[in-house]
């Protein structure tokens, strides 16, 4: 019996979508980390991409984010049958508690197992792929792949699965699953981040930290490049034990879940009793009310006076909805200690402890936030979309007079009101800690403008999109699916090139906080491409409010029957101004990115480096001559972001022997140069796309002569870039390097590339001592 309740949770979950979704996405996940040249972990150096040592990694690495995959299969399968009230029906047949149990902690644990195999057959494959450097790929060796799986996968999803499927037995709810799930993770970040980087607990951490981190670290701390690429890790010493210690909480978080389970009807809570009675109570007073018979004719009405009553009242409940939910609760609190801790542990620089500024303490807040804010955004919009549903009451609410944007949009805004109070937290807990700190002056509206207002647009494009995911999707696991696809997607993107924000969802580009400078007018393009992302968002809307789910019916292609119809009037002019306000501020966009500035992808800027080595690190020994004086007369223009330098060098060559010609090159693509002449010589090659000159003299510089090298140079920020901006010339303070306005003589391998796979793959010497 007890394989026959595997086997059903087995066939059960390979019906569910969830399951194809999460395999489909940790496979990406394991072919992006060897397929892309732009993604690695565990491969320093000449590590392979292959190794072993790169694999063993990456399966514990990942292993941590399969966490949230996990609590589907394992939780859902107990608690399942209380949400479907099927419960009573299992308990009355002649099935054991330990077979119930246990069966379906098996089969759910047989498809966490088996969707996790997707992360080793991924790397696998992508490191076939043909685009791959080969000298980063070592043999394809089976054992690599299996070995850590055995010892380091396998191990540490029984003890996540033990510990979700105690949780949801003990709670039967999968949001306090979810909940837990995020306080492990939480919790296990914030204890290694603290216990990792002091020595004394490097012994502690590879005998008891779960995920086996510590104990790789211990086994492999001396390890040379070439024991990574050929040693599998051993199971001895600190490895055996954690191993043994991690499989041995595991058994016993299932042993004490199948004693503390019941296949007895559950009592109702305290709580529900409380309603109860208070229910009976009310009917009761409302029978005992004598009905007043006549009065005049009820008619309905359904005009715009009715659909805003409706959204009101939709609006409260929503919001009433979530605030109510003790998970909220509970992932607030799991925020305010990871900030505080965060906050505590890098307000010290070298044992050093840092003013707390505030701009330094919103980037921490903002950091240590923006988790948990996507985190509940996502998470809620499933449940506001699909509570109706779960609960069985979708066809008396689909059945009434309203339109589909009453249902739609006060479910955003409900997310919306959410984010706005957890940033509030966020602001309340960055002033505490300043003030134990002993500041006395916050600077509130610094916190308002440069962390409320921002933050909160940006949690209300995720907000959109979470629930415009959900509208979409047949189920609230395939929507979740979604948002994990877009948030490691957006990541891979990134880091694949594709960097341009008018195509990346929700991105701005950089905003660099300063006490002494404020926003800097950075804010400026950050805000540009907030109302270009707001304006898509509202399109999402519309397109969420006419593909709205009505009925019993979620299948997407009938909803598409009619939408011309739907289109009419409001939706379709919101839909033409979201159009129309997008086009605007991208053409906006795009000037500033493409035609103000230089927009360079990272793999321009590798190609660029590497072009540049080959055409002109040949004149590396090329005799130059040496500066024996400078003059300088610099004009800043703050609110231009304008820096403008007229300036002279007085060269003598103390080389020894003549010289012909000299190499005068920039430090950097955003100066520009009005005037460059040395006296004597003539330019005779000026390479703007490098940056680079040749001055030939008309008689060679004799040993011990002089000459001098007169210029002239600009740089000038005009608009805003895409990615991080230009801080040099700001509003209230100026750092200007020399090597990016001044000349610099003659050539050297400092701005050459250093990575030996990189080299290669631009077709360069792998070494360049």
């Amino acid at each position: 019996m007890l394989l026959g309740v595997a086997g059903f949770e087995i066939r059960y979950q390979l019906r569910n979508p969830v399951f194809w979704v999460s395999l489909f996405i940790f496979f990406l996940l394991g072919f992006g980390l060897t397929a892309s040249e732009n993604v690695s972990i565990g491969t320093p150096g000449t590590v392979h991409e292959n190794a072993p040592f790169a694999i063993t990694t990456a399966l514990a690495l990942m292993s941590l984010f399969y966490l949230f995959v996990i609590t589907s299969f394992v939780a859902n399968a107990i608690v399942r049958d209380d949400a479907t009230k099927f419960g009573p029906m299992i308990r009355a047949t002649s099935i054991t508690k330990n077979q119930f149990v246990y069966g379906r902690f098996l089969g759910g644990f047989v498809i966490a197992l088996l969707g996790y195999l997707a992360v080793p057959l991924g790397m696998a494959l992508g490191v076939m792929m043909p685009w791959v450097d080969a000298e980063t790929v070592g043999p394809q060796n089976p054992v690599f792949y299996a070995w850590p799986y055995l010892i380091i996968a396998i191990p540490n999803l029984f003890m996540a699965s033990a510990l979700l499927f105690a949780l949801a037995t003990t709670t039967r709810s999968m949001l306090w699953s979810y909940v837990g799930v995020v306080a492990f993770v939480m919790g296990y970040l914030i204890i290694t981040t603290i216990f990792a980087s002091r020595i004394e607990y490097q012994d502690m951490l590879a005998l008891y930290e779960p995920l086996g981190f510590g104990a790789i670290a211990d086994s492999t701390r001396y390890w040379t490049a070439a024991d990574m690429n050929g040693k599998l890790l051993p199971l001895q010493g600190n490895v055996l034990f954690n191993r043994i210690i991690v499989l041995a909480v595991g058994t016993v978080l299932l042993i004490i879940t199948c004693w503390r389970f019941s296949m007895a009807e559950r009592a109702p809570s305290k709580r529900a009793l409380r309603r109860l009675a208070k229910r009976d109570a009310k009917d009761h007073n409302a029978a005992a009310v004598q009905p007043v018979l006549g009065g005049g004719a009820i008619e309905p009405r359904f005009g715009a006076a009715t659909s805003r009553t409706q959204f009101v009242a939709r609006l409260r409940t929503e919001i009433i909805q979530v605030m109510k939910s003790p998970g909220l609760i509970v992932l607030l609190l799991l925020a305010v200690v990871n900030t505080g801790a965060s906050l505590w542990f890098s307000q010290t620089t070298y044992g050093t402890p840092s003013h707390p500024l505030t701009a330094d303490i919103i980037t921490n807040v903002l950091g240590s936030f923006s988790l948990f804010l996507l985190i509940v955004a996502v998470f809620y919009g499933g449940e506001l979309v699909w509570r109706e549903r779960d609960v069985k009451f979708n066809e008396i609410v689909d059945s009434t007079p309203a339109p589909n944007w009453v249902m739609t949009v006060p479910k955003i805004l409900a997310i919306f009101a959410v984010l706005l109070m957890m940033n509030l937290v966020g602001m309340a807990t960055g002033l505490f800690f300043q003030l134990i700190k002993g500041v006395t002056d916050f600077g509130l509206g610094s916190y308002v403008a440069w962390f409320i207002i921002p933050t909160t647009i940006d949690m209300l494009l995720i907000a959109v999109l979470a629930v415009f995911a959900q509208v979409v999707s047949p189920n609230k696991y395939v929507g979740w699916g979604i948002i994990l696809v877009w948030f490691v997607g957006s990541i891979f993107l990134r880091n694949m090139g594709y960097e341009n924000a008018l195509y990346r969802y929700g991105t701005t580009p950089g905003e660099p906080l300063s006490d002494m400078n404020g926003a800097g007018g950075f804010w400026a393009g950050a805000a540009w491409l907030r109302v270009y992302w707001l304006a898509f968002a509202l399109l999402l809307m519309v397109i969420a409010h006419l593909l709205w789910p009505r009925g019993t019916n979620v299948a997407l292609r009938p909803r598409f029957a009619g939408i011309g119809k739907r289109l009419r009037g409001m939706p379709l002019a919101l839909g033409v101004a979201a159009v129309t306000t997008m086009i605007g501020t991208g053409v906006h966009i795009h000037h500033n990115f493409k035609v103000l500035n230089r927009f360079q992808t990272s793999d321009d800027i590798e190609k660029w480096t590497a072009d540049y080595e080959k055409r002109y690190l040949k004149y590396e020994n090329l005799p130059r001559p040496v500066i024996t004086a400078v003059k300088l007369d610099a004009q800043i223009f703050p609110k231009e972001s304008r820096f403008e330098v007229t300036g002279s060098y007085q060269l003598r060559n103390d080389t020894g022997a003549p010289i012909s010609q000299v190499h005068v090159r920039q430090g950097g693509m955003d100066v520009k140069f009005p005037k460059l002449a040395l006296k004597g010589a003539r330019l005779v090659k000026d390479d703007k796309d490098f940056g680079y000159r040749i001055f030939r003299f008309d008689q060679p510089l004799q040993p011990g002569a002089a000459t001098e090298l007169n210029f002239k140079s600009q740089i000038w920020n005009r608009g805003f870039r895409n990615g991080s901006p230009a801080t040099n010339v700001a509003l209230n303070g100026t750092f200007v390097n020399n090597f990016e306005f001044a000349p610099i003589i003659g050539m050297n391998r400092q701005m050459a590339l250093k990575d030996r796979t990189v080299r290669r793959r631009q077709g360069l010497p792998a070494e360049l001592r």
